[in-house]
């Protein structure tokens, strides 16, 4: 892989890349080099600044009044807690203690973003001004670039600079995996937030080096997470690598494999994916994120299973259909997938956790049956650890989505028409 400018790179910051483009792992190997004839990677020595999307200062305000009053909601948690830690000594508490006091944290910083971008706008509007430390650009040649300039000490320069040449990296993968098909911003820096931590993870197993990038990776996701404006949505990609980090039964590079061709084939026209972008500016919405999650699953899972929400059915018989509260519908080519999709919606953890019964195990488990003979073709895992038992009659289905839908109270309707 050419990279134009090198000489302008610490020997260590090269050997580094050329770590992470020569990487494999497990018996799904990713290797970055076999982009080698199609992309290029240019060192820059200056910086870029990009304006962003004007933020509303109404909506500032209104986001600033809700930051203020979870503060105090936080701090009361946080005395009464230490308060009763301090009678009780127990550890359990003590962990409490300690989670609202890294929460009181992230809340106060979010306060203070809110406050000086208020103070710093002019007019109804605050003008963003995002500083690049790379990009990726397909036009006229897909390349890489790091801006070097946008870096103060060169010794610690290695610590940002290399997982911003994953996260790009990953930017490139999911353009050759589309086929150079566009992907949604919003969702795409997600994706590939979340690839590069899981990457960095994954390779501190066999360099110790990328655990130091790790940490600190997931620091600056965290800050971004906690930032206001176009920031968010890289930040999102901490949430969705928690969703998965406990209960992951596979190769890492298997899930960043497949997040990165899911999210290049996302369907722009997609209500769903109008929801998630929209949930995700101009702020982060606090207390949201299980709902945006199971938007993502509908979204990524749903065209893992080929299954499109405004699919043509042919003239098939007996089959389900899922009417929802609002009178929309979903209802696919088989019962099997109308199943599955349906579950997704109601939110797969959600189901997980209701236990309902089946076949010797549960309609969502984390484990599959392994006396179960339906074991090789009736399990569906969209997501990582987490199991869809898709095994029953039609009839079967239709009581378990009924049964979902009361004890979530979704107001479904379920049919077999």
């Amino acid at each position: 892989m050419n990279i134009v400018g090198a000489t302008l790179l610490t020997a260590n910051e090269i050997n580094l890349i050329n770590d992470v483009l020569d990487f494999r792992i497990f018996r799904n190997p990713l290797c970055f080099r076999d982009y080698d004839f199609k992309l290029e990677i240019e060192i820059k020595p200056g910086r870029k600044n990009v304006p962003g999307n004007p933020i509303d200062l109404t909506e500032v305000q209104t986001a600033l009044d809700k930051a203020k009053k979870e503060l105090e909601i936080v701090k009361d948690r946080y005395y009464e807690l230490e308060k009763q830690f301090q009678q009780s000594h127990d550890p359990v508490v003590g962990d409490a203690v300690q989670s609202a006091e890294r929460e009181w944290g992230v809340i106060s910083n979010r306060v203070r973003s809110l406050m000086e971008l208020i103070n710093g706008a002019k007019g109804k509007f605050y003008q963003p001004i995002r500083e690049l430390l790379g990009e990726f650009v397909n036009d006229p040649t897909p390349k890489i670039i790091l801006y070097l300039g946008s870096y103060a000490d060169i010794n610690t320069r290695y610590k940002e600079l290399i997982p911003v040449f994953v996260h790009e990296m990953f930017h490139a993968m999911n353009f050759f995996v589309g086929n150079g098909k566009r992907t949604i911003r919003e969702i795409d820096e997600a994706m590939a937030e979340f690839a590069t931590g899981v990457f960095l993870c994954a390779a501190g197993k066999s360099n110790p080096v990328f655990d130091i990038l790790y940490a600190r990776h997931k620091e600056v996701v965290l800050e971004k997470a906690n930032d206001v404006g176009e920031s968010a949505c890289y930040g999102f990609g901490r949430y969705l690598m928690d969703n998965v980090a406990s209960k992951s039964r596979h190769s890492e590079i298997e899930w960043i494999e497949s997040y990165a061709e899911k999210s290049a084939r996302i369907d722009v026209s997609l209500q769903e994916v109008q929801d998630v972008i929209n949930s995700l500016y101009p702020f982060y919405p606090t207390g949201a994120e299980a709902t945006i999650m199971n938007l993502f699953e509908r979204i990524i899972f749903a065209r893992a299973l080929s299954l499109s929400v405004a699919s043509t059915l042919t003239k098939k018989t007996g089959l389900l259909k899922v009417t929802r509260r609002d009178g929309s519908v979903i209802q696919m080519n088989t019962s099997a997938s109308t199943f599955v999709l349906a579950i997704l919606e109601a939110g797969i953890r959600r189901v997980y956790d209701l236990r309902i019964p089946a076949f010797g195990g549960f309609l969502v488990d984390d484990t599959i049956n392994p006396k179960s003979e339906y074991a090789a073709t009736q399990y569906y895992e969209p997501i990582s650890g987490l199991y869809i038992l898709k095994h029953s009659n039609t009839l079967g289905k239709k009581r378990n989505l009924e049964r979902i839908s009361d004890k979530l109270g979704l107001g479904w309707t379920v049919e077999i028409v």
